[in-house]
């Protein structure tokens, strides 16, 4: 592993020998995680968008979207759908726009008239 710290996160059952093995490993749990979102998603009947942005302490600004949905049995559940940095420029309007519609449109599954609502986070 390039970075014993990387390696000491790690839990200890998970035999990573390499660094190319970790990324390999951790593209397949990207992959399926983002399944599980979007399945979820799909077989929801109303979805409640939740858009947080925050500045950490570097002075760099963040993006993330959460999502409230009702199931076909009328059960709620909150998934964190994504995050990433923000386009250079900060939390303006555009910005916003963009982060959002590029973050969602991962979900090619996506039925957007589910979509009854928006929070924003500050």
């Amino acid at each position: 592993m390039k970075s014993k710290y990387l390696l000491e996160i790690l839990h200890p059952r998970i035999n990573c020998p390499s660094y190319a093995s970790f990324k390999i490993l951790l593209k397949e749990i990207l992959t399926k995680l983002h399944d599980v979102i979007e399945t979820k998603l799909k077989n929801a009947i109303s979805i409640c968008l939740i858009v947080a942005i925050w500045t950490n302490k570097m002075n760099r600004d963040f993006i993330a979207i959460g999502a409230v949905i009702l199931n076909n049995c009328f059960e709620k559940d909150f998934i964190v759908v994504d995050m990433m940095k923000m386009p250079s420029g900060g939390h303006n309007t555009e910005n916003i726009k963009k982060s959002v519609e590029l973050m969602m449109n991962k979900f090619t599954n996506l039925d957007k008239s589910k979509i009854i609502g928006n929070i924003f986070l500050f």
